[in-house]
């Protein structure tokens, strides 16, 4: 039996009572784990404005100010805030998970927002 990588596996019985064998992972198979970069929501965010929130012609202008607002943010997380459940366009909010602080970037209102503020979360 072979390592998905084509190589024999390793096999030991040193310090394992008699006839039991213990299969060891291919050293020379590529690492299965790779350590976790800081996720971002930014592009998801970009791409339910562009086509959701504010779709048409009549939202470029408003559009063109979220998307450069978006762009020169250093933020990773970011909240779109809608006015009602029919989900009009409010504001977009970066997210702070440190300090768990959520601080208005572009739109209209309130200039930060509380965790009791919020009625429901879409995900």
């Amino acid at each position: 039996m072979s390592a998905p990588c084509g190589h024999r596996p390793a096999y030991t019985t040193a310090g394992f009572p008699a006839g039991l064998k213990v299969k060891f992972p291919c050293l020379q198979c590529p690492k299965l784990f790779v350590k976790p970069s800081t996720k971002s929501n930014r592009h998801i965010i970009i791409n339910a404005l562009k086509d959701c929130c504010l779709a048409g012609e009549v939202n470029n202008q408003v559009k063109g100010k979220v998307l450069e607002a978006l762009a020169m943010s250093e933020s990773f997380h970011y909240v779109i805030l809608f006015r009602d459940a029919r989900c009009q366009f409010r504001a977009v909010y970066s997210y702070n998970p440190e300090n768990e602080k959520i601080h208005k970037l572009v739109g209209n209102g309130p200039s930060s927002i509380q965790g009791k503020m919020i009625n429901s979360l879409y995900k």
